[in-house]
């Protein structure tokens, strides 16, 4: 019966850590597509 709890618990941290790679994503994209209106718009 130990199995489960620590099948439940992989499971919950390979969520987490896919869910702070998708946000640390769109971080970098947000900080790109400011990086690059700040380039283009001055033009």
């Amino acid at each position: 019966m130990t199995a489960a709890p620590q099948d439940n618990l992989q499971k919950r941290r390979k969520r987490a850590v896919r869910t702070a790679l998708v946000l640390a994503a769109v971080a970098v994209a947000v900080f790109v597509a400011f990086l690059l209106t700040g380039i283009l718009g001055s033009q």
